[in-house]
C-alpha cells in the first residue's frame, strides 16, 4: 500500500479522534504520519494549529472536508 493510499483511511481515523476530542492521539497520528512521509509536514502542522488553538470544531471541518473529496 502506498502512502497515497493510506492518506484517505488515516482522514477518517482522524475525523473520528477529533469527534471524540482526543487531542494527544490526535498529535501521535499526526506525528506518526510525518514519520512516514515528510510530505505530510503541511499536513500535520495545520492539524497542530488547530489543535494548540483548541480548535477542534475548526478541525473537524476540515477533516470533513478532506474525507469528502
Amino acid at each position: 500500500m502506498t502512502h497515497g493510499r493510506r492518506l484517505p483511511q488515516t482522514v477518517r481515523t482522524l475525523l473520528d479522534l477529533a469527534r471524540q476530542g482526543t487531542i494527544g492521539a490526535l498529535r501521535e497520528h499526526a506525528e506518526r504520519l510525518v514519520a512516514l512521509d515528510p510530505m505530510h509536514v503541511a499536513f500535520a502542522a495545520r492539524m497542530g494549529a488547530y489543535l494548540d488553538g483548541f480548535q477542534m470544531k475548526k478541525l473537524r471541518r476540515w477533516l470533513e472536508e478532506m474525507d469528502r473529496t
